[in-house]
């Protein structure tokens, strides 16, 4: 088993060791005038005039308890890690819940936006999570989605689609168009504005107007994308 030098009690040093058998060292506890260290089976006692002793015991506990985990969380951080990047994304979609907007496959998607119309205007996708006020994602005509840049409308111009009560009626309620496609015209002003719910600083996008181009495009990023309408899953 595994004994307190005497020396450590008179001049306590830096611990000097370089291995030890943690199997044997399982508890300490202290007297007026005796340290006891529980070895295996048997208690074995040295005198001490300081709370060194002690507290070299103690030290040596907890490294001997950090050796038994510090092996599982390695392991385990290296799945995480090692699984993440197989999806091709260290934050990917995975861990929000299984995909549920439906929509084309990749290559499908690939081909409709390598072919689709260009012009003085922006695909905007809107985006709406409760208690939020950034309207959703724009990209420019032709450009992946993963290019796409998540924006704050500025709506002196021209108000947002879904510019209406959060209680109204189904399809004239705030948020109502959650996915919708659209072409939105208008230009970015070069501020950043503050998203105070959802702790967000993002590009103000001046609106002028707007088209509804799809009412179902399916998933925006990924053919993986979930939504959850109280948390923000969809990111590039």
């Amino acid at each position: 088993g595994l004994i307190i030098p005497l020396s450590w009690v008179r001049a306590p040093p830096a611990l000097p060791f370089k291995s030890m058998d943690c199997d044997v060292v399982q508890s300490c506890s202290i007297t007026s005038t005796t340290l006891y260290s529980y070895q295996g089976a048997q208690f074995y006692k040295m005198p001490m005039n300081t709370q060194a002793s002690l507290t070299s015991c103690r030290i040596l506990l907890n490294i001997c308890h950090m050796q038994k985990y510090l092996f599982f969380v390695v392991v385990s951080f290296a799945c995480l890690y090692l699984g993440a990047c197989n999806n091709g994304r260290f934050f990917s979609n995975a861990p929000y819940g299984l995909p549920n907007m439906g929509g084309p496959s990749g290559a499908e998607r690939a081909t409709k936006i390598a072919n689709e119309p260009t012009g003085d205007f922006f695909y905007g996708r809107r985006y709406y999570i409760k208690k939020t006020r950034f309207w959703g994602y724009l990209r420019k005509p032709r450009e992946n989605a993963n290019k796409a840049r998540l924006v704050m409308f500025n709506e002196r111009k021209k108000t947002s689609p879904d510019r209406f009560s959060e209680v109204g009626p189904a399809g004239q309620r705030f948020g109502f168009d959650q996915n919708y496609e659209y072409k939105i015209y208008g230009s970015y002003s070069g501020q950043i504005v503050y998203e105070v719910n959802s702790n967000q600083f993002l590009p103000e996008f001046i609106l002028t107007g707007y088209e509804l181009t799809n009412k179902d495009p399916g998933w925006l990023f990924s053919p993986s994308d979930h939504f959850n309408p109280d948390s923000i899953t969809l990111r590039p």
